[in-house]
């Protein structure tokens, strides 16, 4: 074998190696993104998507609903930059922080569209880095009147909205419950 023949190898070894890398990496995000897709949870909707706000109406979702129930988000804190809520789990939550939304549980033949049309309202990226997302979707537990609690779907503050909570730009709504006529102007 000549250094060449070996040099050769080498780098057809590594290329190998890098695409059976870049495939795991591709097949395991396509994983994610399918058993999440595979998950029909419910949502838990506490902004413009909640009955009667702009985005309920834009993305008809009394005609994908098969299930709408008043809840609530305990240890959360909602916040806005004055044009849409913002959602936030407290690790270090009072009993007072909770956010009120809806509960709403989409219809099995709708459930794949709108998945992706409102990850796509939320510019959330279940397939890139964490960062590029604006919100994040993830399971929390959200409580009825009744008192039971559900798993749902959130829409939760991506990092560069965190980023801009910590730093003081976005506004808490201490009431917790964004006004289906638009944001509140004073608290």
């Amino acid at each position: 074998m000549t250094l060449i023949d070996a040099k050769r190898d080498q780098m057809s070894s590594d290329l190998i190696t890098r695409a059976r890398r870049w495939l795991t990496q591709l097949i395991g995000r396509r994983v994610r993104v399918a058993a999440a897709a595979e998950r029909r949870l419910p949502f838990f909707f506490y902004g413009t998507l909640k009955p009667g706000g702009v985005n309920y109406l834009r993305y008809r979702l009394a005609e994908a609903l098969v299930g709408e129930v008043p809840a609530t988000l305990d240890r959360a804190a909602l916040y806005t930059d004055g044009t849409y809520p913002v959602v936030v789990l407290l690790a270090d939550a009072r009993a007072s922080d909770q956010v009120q939304g809806f509960l709403m549980t989409l219809a099995d033949a709708e459930y794949t569209r709108l998945l992706g049309e409102l990850d796509d309202l939320e510019e959330y990226r279940p397939d890139a880095p964490l960062e590029q997302s604006w919100f994040v979707r993830r399971v929390a537990v959200v409580r009825l009147s009744s008192g039971a609690q559900v798993e749902a779907w959130i829409y939760e503050a991506g990092p560069r909205l965190a980023a801009q909570i910590t730093a003081g730009e976005l506004t808490r709504i201490d009431s917790g419950d964004w006004p289906i006529a638009g944001p509140p102007l004073a608290q």
